[in-house]
């Protein structure tokens, strides 16, 4: 009965707070609330309280509901200050802005509330205020549940952690204070650490002597005492940053890797690589995940003589001591390899696999620039030796535009993604084809977070995959509980196909989030462009220019072009059988025209046409009403873009055969293609 009772409490506040779906005027009865909310007994409400923080909505109301009176402000105390966020700058006193922390936790008694302590800013070089990783991208709108919504409090919607940039010359800073306050801190459970300085040893000391011994992440890790100038000594580690590599407290790292070059740009040797090796391996007892950035050196022309220099082993963390890593073997659950520039080759996975047990991961991201055959190989042979038994999350970006390559990799992606157990979230990006796609198929049931981005970067060895009508179909009839699902489309100027595509994924019944990201490139090769097939609007196109037929670039104008009213059309589409609660589109262009070479005023056209639209259906007034609003307005009309009137004839003429009424002002006055429409009843 309690249980009942707290329910239908929960909900009579959630009609009278919850104004997030609209703007409108709050009625006059409700100052009420309060005095009602206030006659709750007190569990009651601090249970309020801990629905509303997990979600931007919720906090936001939070906040409203303890300026409402004292009573409800001590009342959500506990979820006000469950998570403390500390911002450290140049020129600030850290001791006063303790203090004034401080002061405001004493007079709501908040210490003995706070459960999560992030640390970021920096006191040795001007850097912006650090932002969660669950605040998103920024949105340009007005519509308070489009900016609750998107993007998705998920790890499945935004990139793998970037580590936080540091100096690599630390100055001698003291931050006692942040460590007295800490200790002060009675139920701290986590600190997550992402100031550009290093964490200092008081901060560390602090943390080990807890009583709650709290987990501690950090997203800006590199041990600055392991870069050697060019022709230094080896030495041993600092002390005080092997109290952070050893610490039994560190959790999860963020760490940025020279991996593939001996030097850097200033000619230092870095060896942290083998150090964050040495860590997984046992130095670090309970270190589970870990976010490595590789990058390749960047030495200047005047450094190269540094390049052919030999290379030192590295002697460990101490010379001459034995290290617990030796011979031990980690347990990590999640590993995030990122670089653009890198290829995963078999060298990089063997150092991994030789020093943690793949058999205990839980979530394998690897994006990089390119993959090789044996690296997939060996992932696949993995699992034929109780590897990746674990898994439930893989995210594979790689891309190789060689032919015989391509085919390889197909058969081995394809083979692996086969072997594994039933997968809860697959993402694969560039390296896409048949083969791929019937894999994935083949986690279907188990499947509720999917990433479809095939590579469609048209070059002479490699074609553009596509996802169909009857790819779609295929997807919603083998993954019928995907509840995250972002794929990339290929527009067809609104034409049948296209629509049919949208249509198709509105019989995806429990989808929760969708994004499409709408490829504005076209198919059509130039030179395959027939006279005879042309429209009546398209004979009047202007004469070929450089062997580039206007036909393919007016194509792109039209496909790029999604207005709000189109935006609705295709929200309309997917949402015919099912309402996604969040839906989004994009228009991109994946690829160029194959002709020789980009064309940058076609680029800079096109980039002022492009747009990003998000619709939320409110789950709060009882209606189900969706709202739609269009997201970064503000950059995409920045008239900085690159856009010049008057643009020259050739593209003029290209696009006064798209809107003719426009009298030249295409920039204001252009409008998205209505969507094809049935003339007999829907198919």
């Amino acid at each position: 009965m309690a249980g009942s009772v707290a329910r239908n409490d929960l909900l009579t506040f959630m009609a009278m707070t919850d104004h997030s779906a609209c703007k409108v005027p709050i009625a006059e009865s409700a100052p009420a609330a309060p005095k009602r909310l206030e006659g709750l007994p007190l569990h009651i409400i601090e249970e309020i309280c801990k629905h509303l923080t997990p979600t931007r909505a919720g906090r936001r109301s939070l906040r409203s509901l303890s300026l409402a009176s004292r009573a409800l402000a001590i009342a959500s105390a506990r979820s006000h200050f469950k998570t403390i966020r500390v911002v450290v700058r140049v020129g600030a006193r850290l001791p006063d802005d303790v203090q004034t922390l401080e002061g405001m936790l004493a007079a709501r008694d908040g210490r003995r509330y706070v459960r999560q302590l992030e640390i970021s800013g920096s006191l040795s070089m001007d850097a912006p205020e650090w932002d969660s990783p669950s605040d998103g991208w920024p949105t340009a709108g007005t519509v308070d549940c489009i900016a609750d919504e998107w993007p998705p409090q998920d790890d499945f919607w935004t990139t793998p952690g970037e580590p936080t940039h540091f100096e690599p010359a630390e100055p001698d800073l003291t931050q006692a204070p942040l460590a007295a306050f800490t200790s002060g801190l009675p139920q701290l459970r986590d600190v997550v650490y992402a100031c550009r300085d290093q964490i200092p040893a008081t901060l560390l000391t602090a943390l080990h002597s807890h009583p709650h011994r709290p987990r501690l992440r950090v997203h800006s890790f590199s041990l600055r005492s392991l870069w050697f100038e060019h022709g230094a000594p080896v030495r041993d580690v600092d002390p005080d940053e092997y109290l952070l590599a050893s610490s039994p407290l560190l959790t999860s790292i963020r760490v940025q890797d020279t991996s593939n070059g001996l030097f850097n740009a200033q000619g230092h040797s870095n060896y942290n690589e083998d150090a964050v090796l040495h860590m997984v391996a046992g130095e670090a007892p309970t270190l589970w995940a870990m976010s490595v950035w590789l990058s390749k050196p960047r030495t200047p022309h005047d450094s190269a003589p540094l390049a052919v220099q030999p290379w030192l082993p590295w002697p460990g963390f101490f010379r001459g001591r034995p290290s617990p890593a030796e011979g031990g073997f980690g347990a990590l659950k999640a590993l995030t390899l990122v670089g653009e520039d890198e290829t995963l080759s078999l060298r990089l996975l063997d150092a991994w696999r030789g020093h943690t047990n793949f058999g205990a991961l839980r979530s394998l991201h690897l994006r990089l620039g390119a993959i090789s055959v044996g690296a997939l190989q060996s992932l696949a042979s993995c699992t034929r030796h109780q590897g990746l038994r674990s898994l439930h999350t893989l995210n594979l970006q790689a891309y190789s535009p060689f032919p015989a390559d391509q085919r390889s990799l197909y058969f081995h992606l394809a083979h692996l993604i086969r072997s594994l157990r039933p997968l809860v979230n697959l993402q694969i990006e560039d390296i896409f084809g048949d083969q791929t796609f019937d894999a994935m198929l083949s986690h279907g049931p188990s499947l509720r977070k999917l990433r479809l981005i095939p590579e469609q970067e048209k070059t002479l060895y490699v074609a553009p995959y596509v996802l169909s009508r009857a790819h779609i179909e295929r997807l919603a009839h083998a993954c019928p509980d995907l509840a995250n699902l972002e794929l990339r489309i290929q527009r067809s100027k609104a034409e049948e196909e296209e629509v049919r595509t949208y249509r198709a994924l509105s019989e995806l019944r429990r989808l929760d989030c969708l994004s499409l990201l709408l490829d504005y490139s076209t198919l059509e090769q130039p030179t395959d462009v027939s006279e005879a097939d042309l429209t009546e609007d398209e004979r009047q196109l202007p004469e070929p220019q450089d062997w580039v037929h206007p036909k393919p670039i007016r194509d792109a104008y039209i496909n790029a072009a999604v207005d709000h009213a189109l935006a609705r059309e295709i929200f309309d589409c997917v949402s015919r059988r099912h309402s996604p609660r969040v839906a989004s589109i994009r228009t991109v262009c994946a690829a160029n025209f194959s002709y020789g070479g980009a064309d940058p005023v076609f680029s800079l056209i096109a980039r002022h046409l492009e747009r990003h639209w998000v619709q939320v259906r409110s789950t709060h007034d009882g209606l189900g009403a969706c709202y739609i609003e269009e997201i970064g307005t503000a950059a995409t009309r920045n008239p900085g873009r690159g856009v010049v009137d008057p643009i020259d004839a050739f593209h003029a003429d290209i696009l006064k055969t798209i809107w003719p009424a426009a009298d030249g002002i295409w920039r204001e006055n252009w409008r998205g293609f209505p969507l094809w429409k049935e003339t007999s009843s829907p198919a």
